[in-house]
């Protein structure tokens, strides 16, 4: 079975790196949900069983703990402007599981 996650970075830690583009009193876990179950509805008319999830947190440490209990791992990849690691490089994959990195 597929899990979609969207992981929500803890306020403060968005706010000490201004990463605010929006106020910080909107709902950012009401997004976070619509992006989840939109995702799940392109799987279903794929025929693909998901489930959806919404954490709060650390993104590599949440992702961390989540890998432990799945096979493979797909996570976006894009080049960093700041020559900072990515995310894929930077989550701790447990033994038997696979990433996957795609742009």
């Amino acid at each position: 079975m597929l899990t979609i996650l969207c992981v929500l970075p803890p306020r403060l830690w968005r706010a000490k790196r201004g990463q605010f583009v929006i106020p910080p009193d909107k709902h950012d876990e009401g997004f976070a949900q619509e992006q989840v179950t939109r995702a799940k509805s392109t799987c279903a008319e794929a025929g693909i069983k998901c489930e959806g999830r919404v954490r709060t947190g650390p993104p590599v440490g949440v992702i961390s703990e989540e890998a432990a209990d799945h096979e493979m791992l797909v996570v976006g990849s894009r080049p960093s402007m700041t020559g900072a690691p990515s995310l894929a490089e930077m989550v701790k994959l447990p033994d038997g599981c696979e990433l996957l990195a795609v742009p």
